[in-house]
């Protein structure tokens, strides 16, 4: 499959998942930090540290995909944008697949973040 046309399935996908992810991550930090809140108040200091864990390591995917991510998240969206039917050269199919096998390892890298939060919660409730 062309290059280009990759990085236009890529863009579809990212821009799908970047109206979800962020509400769905916040939503289960506040949930996190609720439990914080409520352990904190029967005394149990090592469940609040815990929940506390749990909520910054989920709400995390967003400072790292800004931080972290941005620089190809933005070179692939520019590569995404070039019109369908203008040639690619070698050189810009090479980068394509470059940017796309590196976004893949930032976002598994990032996919570990809110499961680490999953692992904090559940050492919570044990």
């Amino acid at each position: 499959m062309p290059a280009a046309t990759l990085a236009k399935q890529w863009r579809y996908i990212y821009e799908t998942g970047k109206s979800q992810n962020p509400p769905i991550a916040l939503a289960t930090s506040f949930a996190y930090l609720y439990l914080a809140w409520s352990a904190s108040r029967v005394g149990g200091k090592n469940q609040m540290l815990l929940y506390s864990f749990a909520a910054a390591s989920t709400i995390a995917i967003v400072p790292f995909t800004l931080l972290i991510m941005q620089p190809t998240i933005r070179r692939l969206s520019w590569k995404a944008e070039s019109p369908a039917n203008a040639p690619l050269d070698r050189s810009d199919e090479d980068e394509i697949d470059k940017l796309l096998v590196k976004w893949s390892n930032l976002n598994q890298a990032r996919g570990l973040l809110p499961l680490m939060g999953t692992v904090f919660a559940l050492a919570a409730a044990l």
